[in-house]
């Protein structure tokens, strides 16, 4: 779904953010998270995205979970 609709909209571009929860250390869920942001990344170019100029990823896990999001482009 998410990528049809980056396929008929080349101009979007995407933001991958990896959360986790609190269960385990800050370091772990910082990396459990950027490793979750990179494998949503590599299914999105699996897909035939061209990840060379989208999309963004990185790893918030749960320090930063109550940023504001922006709404998704309709």
């Amino acid at each position: 779904m998410a990528i049809d609709a980056l396929k008929k909209n080349p101009a979007w571009k995407a933001t991958i953010e990896g959360h986790t929860n609190s269960t385990s250390t800050a370091a772990h869920n910082l990396d459990l998270s950027k490793r979750r942001a990179e494998a949503v990344k590599a299914a999105l170019v699996a897909g035939g995205i061209d990840a060379g100029f989208r999309p963004d990823q990185t790893g918030r896990a749960e320090r930063d979970n109550s940023r504001p999001r922006p709404e998704p482009p309709r």
